[in-house]
This record gives structure tokens, C-alpha cells and sequence, in this order.
């Protein structure tokens, strides 16, 4: 996966929460509705363009049979679905309110070991 495309998907994210990413089918839902719940600026159809950016991007990163690939979209998932069960005021916070710290830290670590492994050109 591109680089740009990544950081499409880390976008989202960081609009939101200042951060990088559950059960298959419904944490980026969850997540994209508590961002829309939680962000009055954001129009109607801001949840569903949501959604559709996570999906690609999680889909490219399954798409990559490597081990470190479907990690690291695990590791997305899951940041996800603890990030959209808090509060909005911690779901806002840079840092999740000091929230999620193991979701993070497994975030983190399945970046650096997937490195350039799941760009597109790899």
C-alpha cells in the first residue's frame, strides 16, 4: 500500500484523536460514528465517507498476505473499537485520555515491524 494512501487512513484518525486504526465488520462503524457523534463540524455524510476510507484502507492492508500486514490491520481494528467506546471528551483528547495505551503500543509496534511491507509497491 502507498504511503499516501496510509496516511489517508491515518488522517482520519488524526482529525479525531491525534493517533494511527474489534470485530471485522464493525469497529471502523463504531469508530466512525462515535467520531461523528462526538465532532458537531462534521456534515451527514461525513460517517459514511468515513467508514469507506477505513475499509479501503484495512482491505489493502488484508489484501497483503504478509504476517506483519494483517497485524498491523489488527492493530488498527483494535484501536478502533477501544477508542470508540469512550467518552467524547477522551475520544478527542490527543492522547484518548490516557485510554488505550496497550492499543496504541500494539499500533506502534505493528508499524515499525511492517515498515515498507505493506506499501503497494513492495
Amino acid at each position: 500500500m502507498k504511503r499516501a494512501t496510509l496516511a489517508s487512513v491515518a488522517s482520519v484518525v488524526a482529525a479525531v484523536v491525534v493517533v494511527a486504526v474489534v470485530a471485522a465488520g464493525c469497529g471502523d462503524q463504531s469508530f466512525c460514528a462515535k467520531r461523528q457523534e462526538c465532532d458537531s463540524k462534521l456534515n451527514d455524510d461525513d460517517e459514511a465517507v468515513c467508514v469507506q476510507t477505513v475499509d479501503q484502507g484495512i482491505n489493502m492492508l488484508r489484501a497483503n498476505h504478509e504476517s506483519e500486514c494483517q497485524e498491523l490491520a489488527d492493530a488498527q481494528l483494535a484501536l478502533f473499537a477501544c477508542s470508540s467506546g469512550l467518552s467524547c471528551s477522551d475520544f478527542k483528547d490527543a492522547n484518548l485520555g490516557g485510554n488505550c495505551d496497550d492499543q496504541k503500543a500494539q499500533l506502534k509496534d505493528a508499524e515499525n515491524a511492517a515498515g515498507n511491507l505493506c506499501n503497494e509497491d513492495h
